[in-house]
Formats: C-alpha cells, sequence, structure tokens
C-alpha cells in the first residue's frame, strides 16, 4: 500500500483581522472573556505572593501529593511490621524446632547411656 495514500491533506486560511491588533487584553477583558474571574498572574519582578498563594490553594495538587505521600508512608510502615512480625514468627518457629531438637538430642544421648 501506498503511505501517501493514506495522508489526507489540509490547508488553513488565517482571518487577517485576528493579527490587526497585537495588544494583550486587561486582566477586566479576560474576565470578561472567559466568563469566570480567574487569577491573574503577570511576569515580572514584583510578584505578587498573595496571587501565588491563592492560586496554589485552588489547586489539587499539593493536595494530592499529600495523600499520596501518607499512603505510600502507610504502606511502608505496614512493610515494616509485617516485616518484624514474620520475623518474630520465624524466630520463634526457628527457636521452637531447635530446641525440640535439643530435647530430641538430649533424649537420644540419655537412651544411649542407659
Amino acid at each position: 500500500m501506498n503511505a501517501s495514500r493514506w495522508i489526507l491533506p489540509f490547508a488553513v486560511v488565517p482571518d487577517l483581522r485576528e493579527s490587526a491588533n497585537l495588544e494583550s487584553l486587561s486582566d477586566a477583558q479576560l474576565d470578561e472573556r472567559l466568563g469566570f474571574r480567574p487569577v491573574h498572574l503577570t511576569n515580572d519582578a514584583a510578584a505578587n505572593v498573595a496571587a501565588v498563594t491563592e492560586r496554589t490553594n485552588r489547586e489539587w495538587t499539593c493536595g494530592c501529593w499529600r495523600a499520596v505521600l501518607v499512603l505510600v508512608l502507610g504502606e511502608a510502615v505496614l512493610a515494616w511490621v509485617r516485616a518484624g512480625v514474620v520475623n518474630y514468627r520465624l524466630a520463634a518457629s526457628l527457636g521452637r524446632a531447635r530446641n525440640s531438637a535439643l530435647a530430641r538430642g538430649s533424649r537420644l544421648n540419655e537412651s544411649d547411656g542407659r
């Protein structure tokens, strides 16, 4: 099959009226176009700390990262506790096996001495 056969050509005709006025919109004009009042941040040396703080308060990113951190720490604690319980049970079972082996060995030594 010919690959160029499946490519669909398209053309774009720009509207020159859009580039007639290249001035940026004011905050009020942006609010009017968007239909709601967002937090406006400008890229200048005098950054408004209150606006940045308000913006981060509206985002879910920080809360989501905190939730992920809590889940990861919880999983780590559960794994650590589970490993401790498994190691304790393993040590206890090995201790019981060792004690029973010692007991069997002492019984064998006692039976040999008779």
